[in-house]
């Protein structure tokens, strides 16, 4: 599979950085209301196993996040995050 790369401007620590990543727009809904879409852009992690969305997601498509199940999910240098 192949991804369009766009270049990427960010500051970390104030430093001017511009790398070149594989950006793609995707569609996300609400399962019990399937007329509620949002069309973002995300970076692509091809080897991840789950796709972390910012919680303006959920309030754009009208799903309570707190009503949801809690899971743990853990990173390559071993750290865990609630989410």
């Amino acid at each position: 599979m192949e991804f369009p790369y766009f270049k990427v401007i960010d500051f970390p620590k104030h430093q001017k950085r511009e790398r070149i990543l594989p950006w793609i727009r995707f569609g996300i809904f609400n399962l019990k209301d399937k007329t509620r879409i949002l069309y973002p852009v995300g970076l692509v992690d091809s080897g991840s196993d789950v796709t972390i969305a910012d919680h303006e997601f959920a309030k754009e498509l009208g799903i309570e996040i707190k009503k949801g199940e809690k899971s743990k999910i853990y990173g390559v240098g071993g750290g865990s995050l609630e989410v």
